[in-house]
């Protein structure tokens, strides 16, 4: 399971998600979407590649801070999709790196092991 598609737009989730599985519930996943963005600017993760998982959402972790569960299923309308909170395959096991100099860069390289 790869939840790897972060979308930041409506546009871009319609473009991404046509052709595969997920489009079979993309108006839920549009209503999240819209209700979430405000928030978070990619607040969902989508895993296009398994058929499996065409049902299931990943909402990021900080949101959990702001709604229940039940809240975000009420208030975006969900009746197929089964979102979770997680951070998909841009958790903790990639190293994300915005606006560092290379010397700090490579300081948390050697700092981490890797």
């Amino acid at each position: 399971m790869a939840f790897n598609f972060f979308p930041t737009s409506v546009e871009e989730l319609l473009d991404k998600t046509s052709g595969t599985q997920v489009e079979a519930n993309i108006e839920e996943i549009v209503s999240l979407f819209n209700f979430l963005v405000d928030k978070n600017p990619t607040p969902i993760g989508l895993d296009l590649d398994q058929s499996n998982n065409k049902n299931k959402v990943k909402i990021k972790p900080n949101l959990q801070n702001q709604y229940t569960m039940s809240q975000i299923k009420s208030k975006a309308k969900l009746n197929k999709l089964k979102p979770t909170f997680g951070n998909g395959s841009s958790g903790n096991r990639v190293l994300i790196i915005e606006a560092l100099d290379l010397k700090t860069c490579l300081l948390l390289l050697l700092r981490n092991g890797m």
